[in-house]
């Protein structure tokens, strides 16, 4: 709540009250009483008298506001801009008419000034935030410097007066070009350089690939890390992701960020995967065609990604399951272990004994946590952004035809970062049997 306004008294009021109380015997209190006063005001007046006398009590009189702080540093050209020397005839003039006249010619002045700094100011538009606030303050720095007034130069400028004395310590300077010198070439294993252009031509070609029949397709839509990994492998250039990415935005190569949003996370033991056919894991993800939605059933080794058993049909039942996992037994041999979701095919009666029979263990993931089987989760997820999204089906017959491309070119083309950035079917020939912990 804001206090009491002060009352203000006049030079004569308060001259009588010092007279009165020096012609009297009434002490400051007696005085504040009878003209309700606070006494320590009164006393105030009177020691105020006993030192000034007669002037104590004069009004000040008020100081003619100006926009220039010291003349004598305004530069000549800009004095002969703005007139500020030209001289008038006033003849027999009274003195009030030439006073007047001389502030209506400041005024004059005072408008052109302004008038000539806000051209100034706005002289370049920067689309970068926070350079024409820079500007400004340069300009005020300049004005300020010729001698004109800090409260005028900042308010004709917009600057806030606590904005102006917290830059004036800082030193403003041409911003030069950040990182190193540009190279233009990398290095290869060969001991030898592939310059830019080369490697620029290089992205050009697989992003103009169109034939989805080509497995070479697909690498278009790799990140930078493993658009990287694919070149050092497969063309022996040894560059860098971040040089990789500058090329493919300016190809336009790159796709727009989608925020994947963060989803609780169940923690399960571990377990040591020692070599292939250990731990398999399957699951069952849908796509549209032209015709009729279809069934894609796929079976993947933990140990080396390697995408080793697919179905696809108009729909899946246990009876498919089982008869594509014999089917690899007879390829591969028999699997220790395989993990799957609580879906019907999988829990049938049927399937459970197919198991039981074959001797092998059947793992069941939690219900709602796709982390429990995050491989062939994984799988799905880089086929429905790298494949279904880019592709339209016909039938059936064009679906199976696509589908096989893709599968040549995940297992054999597409760099793994829990591989080493190695492709799965490279890492099966190189792999010495290293131990991978894995999610159960």
């Amino acid at each position: 709540m804001k206090g009491k306004r002060p009352r203000r008294y006049s030079s004569e009021f308060k001259m009588k009250l010092v007279k009165e109380y020096m012609e009297t015997d009434m002490s400051y209190r007696e005085m504040g009483f009878k003209y309700d006063i606070d006494f320590s005001v009164i006393s105030d007046w009177v020691n105020r008298y006993k030192v000034y006398k007669d002037k104590a009590f004069e009004t000040k009189r008020r100081r003619r506001y100006s926009f220039i702080a010291d003349e004598s540093k305004i530069p000549a050209f800009l004095r002969e801009e703005l007139e500020m020397d030209k001289k008038d005839e006033y003849g027999d003039a009274v003195k009030e008419l030439k006073e007047e006249i001389e502030r209506l010619r400041s005024k004059l002045v005072e408008r052109d000034l302004k008038i000539r700094m806000l051209q100034e100011a706005s002289k370049k538009k920067e689309t970068r935030k926070g350079i024409t606030d820079i500007r400004a303050m340069l300009i005020a720095n300049k004005y300020i410097s010729w001698g004109f007034r800090k409260s005028f130069v900042l308010r004709v400028l917009g600057i806030p007066r606590s904005s102006y004395y917290h830059s004036k310590s800082i030193t403003f300077f041409l911003k030069k070009k950040r990182g190193r010198r540009y190279r233009g070439y990398s290095f290869n294993t060969y001991g030898g350089v592939t310059k830019d252009e080369s490697l620029e031509e290089l992205l050009k070609s697989i992003r103009d690939e169109e034939s989805r029949l080509k497995k070479e397709f697909y690498l278009k839509f790799l990140g930078s890390r493993k658009m990287s990994e694919y070149i050092r492998d497969h063309y022996k250039i040894i560059v860098n992701h971040k040089k990789i990415h500058r090329f493919r935005k300016k190809l336009e190569m790159v796709g727009e960020y989608t925020k994947q949003n963060k989803q609780p996370v169940i923690r399960s033991r571990a377990r040591e995967i020692t070599q292939k056919n250990e731990l398999l894991e399957a699951d069952i993800c849908f796509v549209n065609t032209n015709e009729e939605r279809m069934a894609i059933l796929a079976v993947i080794d933990v140990y080396d990604r390697n995408l080793i058993g697919v179905y696809v049909g108009s729909s899946c039942t246990n009876e498919d399951f089982t008869n594509l996992i014999d089917l690899l037994i007879k390829q591969r041999g028999k699997p220790q272990v395989i993990r799957t979701d609580n879906g019907s095919q999988f829990r049938a009666i049927n399937t459970a004994i197919f198991m039981m029979e074959q001797e092998i263990v059947h793992e069941f993931g939690l219900k709602r946590n796709p982390n429990s089987q995050a491989f062939i989760e994984s799988f799905f997820a880089s086929l429905k952004r790298e494949f279904v999204k880019n592709n339209t089906f016909e039938d059936l017959d064009d679906l199976c035809r696509k589908l096989n491309v893709y599968l040549d070119y995940y297992n054999n083309l597409r760099p793994h970062g829990s591989l080493k950035n190695k492709t799965p079917g490279n890492f099966s020939i190189q792999s010495n049997k290293e131990i991978l912990c894995v999610n159960r």
